[in-house]
């Protein structure tokens, strides 16, 4: 949580070999346990200089963000309107942090100040915040390395319908996402991580990329694990 009424989470996207070391991957045992396949609200506590230190790869996933970006900066990062204070807390928090070489004021403009945020960070990330019926409703982001779903279709929306596409994930934990969310304090730093296949190593699969889809007649040899680390 970024203070009351401001949460985020944010996103790191890793993508292997569906064969590989699992002693690279010291979460494996956590994401795949022996036993039938259940959504699950795993947390472990996390910290945020942590999370968005630069990694080894940074200058090629900065490099990555940049390009997609300069083609199209509204298809990957947007705000919806009036939430100033959200963004300028979000911008606060980072130039507040160990992370970035942020000025300490913020970009006039809304859409500068996401994008901007979405060149120097190497994770996605998402704010949310509640509606006045308490409902949490994605405000803003920047996701350049979306996993099939894209951000400007999802923007203003409540959690419940952006995960309305995932058969089964709003009855299983719906309700615990929002009560997770409603209850961060703020300063609290939690983390998980999700799975999912994918027929491309790209990190980038916006639809309009068209990548190909994973279907039952995908062979082994071109099916990938795609890793995505969260921050809250």
């Amino acid at each position: 949580m970024f203070r009351k009424n401001l949460y985020g989470v944010a996103c790191r996207r890793l993508i292997v070999r569906l064969i590989c070391d699992p002693m690279n991957f010291a979460q494996l045992g956590e994401m795949f346990p022996d036993a039938d396949y259940a959504f699950s609200m795993k947390m472990r506590p996390g910290g945020f200089d942590s999370f968005f230190a630069p990694s080894p790869k940074a200058t090629t996933l900065l490099a990555e963000r940049g390009r997609w970006l300069d083609e199209a900066s509204a298809r990957y990062a947007a705000a919806v309107p009036d939430h100033r204070p959200l963004l300028e807390a979000t911008w606060k928090l980072a130039a507040n942090s160990s992370t970035l070489p942020l000025p300490k004021t913020p970009p006039n403009a809304d859409d500068d100040l996401v994008v901007q945020l979405g060149r120097r960070w190497e994770p996605d990330f998402l704010l949310v915040a509640p509606d006045i019926s308490g409902r949490f409703v994605l405000r803003a982001g920047c996701v350049c390395f979306p996993s099939g779903w894209a951000l400007e279709e999802k923007l203003g929306l409540p959690l419940e319908a952006i995960h309305g596409i995932v058969p089964g994930l709003n009855a299983a934990i719906g309700e615990k996402i929002q009560q997770f969310l409603g209850r961060l304090k703020p300063g609290a730093g939690w983390q998980r991580s999700n799975w999912g296949l994918s027929s491309s190593p790209e990190r980038n699969q916006h639809p309009t990329r068209a990548v190909n889809r994973l279907t039952a007649d995908t062979p082994p040899e071109s099916t990938w694990v795609r890793l995505e680390h969260q921050l809250f």
